[in-house]
C-alpha cells in the first residue's frame, strides 16, 4: 500500500470509533495538507458536514452523527446538553428544540447553523459521557441542564428522574453531588433539582414503590390491558398530565400524593385538579383519582366500572 493509502486507511480507522466522522485533527495527524483534503472531498470520498469536520462518504447520516460533528466543531472539550442531550440519553418525554445544544468551557459564539451554545466555568471528568458515540453531558448534569425548561413541569422532571433511576443511569447521590458543585446559571434551576432529591429521600425506590406504577399492576393482575403511564392529553383547550389512562377508551386517573396536596401550594394544586376533572368530564372522559389510602380492590372496581361503561 502506497503512503495515501496507508493514511486513508488510518482515518478511517479513526473515523469508525468515531460514527464515521473525520475530526478537525485526523487529517493533521497522517500528514494530510488542506489541498489532500479538499481533494478527498472534491472526488466524493468525503462529505462536508460542519466546519473542518467531514463524514465518509457513503455512511447514512443520523441524528447521533449530526450532533457529534457539531460538537467536534468546537473542540474536544465542548459536549451536547440540554435537549439535545435529553434526547441522546432516551429520558423520558419529549425534547425538541431549536438547534443542537453544546456546553462548552471556552467562550464564543456558535460555530454554524443551528448550533446554540452555552458556556460553562466547570466541567468535571464526572461531567463528561459518551452515549452512542456522541460526547455528551452525564445523565446528572443533563438533567440539571435541562432543569430551567419552561414546558417541563415538575411533575414531567420527577418522571424524568424516576426513569433514570429505575434504569440504573443516575443515582441520587449522583445528582445530588452535581447539583452541590453547580452554581445558577442559564438553562439551570437548582431550586427545582434539590425539591426533587428531597421528595426522595433516604431509600427511595422509584420501581416497586412508584404509585403509578403499582397501580398498572393491579389493573393488569385484574386481567385488564397495560394502561398507558404518564400520558399528556388535550381537554377544553388545555394540556393535561394524567399518571394513567386508557386512550382509546378515554378512561383516566390521577395518584395524589399528600406530598404534594397538603405541602406548600396544596390548596393551588388541589383547585387545578378540580378543574382538569372538570374539564375531562366535559370532554367526554371517566376520570378518578386515588391517593396513599386506596386499595387495590378501590382501584380496579373504579377503573374497571369506567372502562365497561366504554
Amino acid at each position: 500500500m502506497d503512503r495515501s493509502g496507508s493514511a486513508d486507511g488510518a482515518v478511517a480507522g479513526r473515523a469508525a470509533r468515531r460514527l464515521s466522522l473525520v475530526a478537525p485533527g485526523d487529517a493533521i495527524a497522517v500528514g494530510f495538507s488542506r489541498n489532500a483534503v479538499r481533494h478527498r472531498v472534491r472526488a466524493g470520498r468525503w462529505d462536508r458536514r460542519r466546519r473542518r469536520v467531514y463524514g465518509i462518504s457513503g455512511v447514512a447520516p443520523s441524528f447521533e452523527q449530526e450532533v457529534e460533528a457539531a460538537r467536534l466543531s468546537h473542540g474536544p472539550d465542548a459536549l451536547a446538553t440540554g435537549p439535545t442531550a435529553a434526547r441522546i440519553w432516551d429520558m423520558a418525554g419529549r425534547h425538541d428544540s431549536d438547534g443542537i445544544h453544546l456546553l462548552t468551557l471556552t467562550p464564543g459564539k456558535a460555530r454554524g447553523p443551528g448550533i446554540v451554545t452555552r458556556r460553562s466555568k466547570l466541567i468535571v471528568p464526572a461531567d463528561r459521557a459518551t452515549r452512542r458515540g456522541v460526547g455528551v453531558t452525564s445523565w446528572a448534569r443533563t438533567f440539571v441542564e435541562n432543569s430551567a425548561r419552561n414546558d417541563l413541569s415538575d411533575r414531567q422532571l420527577g418522571w424524568m428522574l424516576d426513569d433514570g433511576l429505575r434504569r440504573d443511569l443516575v443515582t441520587l447521590d449522583q445528582l445530588e453531588r452535581t447539583v452541590d458543585r453547580l452554581r445558577p446559571g442559564p438553562g439551570r434551576r437548582l431550586r427545582r433539582v434539590r425539591d426533587l432529591l428531597e421528595a426522595r429521600g433516604v431509600g427511595y425506590d422509584p420501581g416497586c414503590s412508584q404509585p403509578e406504577a403499582r397501580l398498572a399492576g393491579w389493573l393488569v393482575a385484574a386481567g385488564f390491558a397495560r394502561p398507558q403511564l404518564n400520558v399528556v392529553v388535550e381537554a377544553a383547550g388545555v394540556h393535561w398530565e394524567l399518571d394513567g389512562a386508557y386512550l382509546e377508551e378515554r378512561v383516566g386517573w390521577d395518584y395524589h400524593s399528600s406530598f404534594i396536596h397538603e405541602g406548600p401550594g396544596g390548596i393551588t394544586t388541589a383547585r387545578k385538579d378540580t378543574r382538569k376533572a372538570l374539564a375531562l368530564k366535559q370532554a367526554g372522559w371517566r376520570y378518578s383519582s386515588f391517593d396513599e389510602t386506596s386499595t387495590e380492590a378501590d382501584a380496579v372496581d373504579a377503573v374497571g366500572f369506567d372502562l365497561r361503561q366504554r
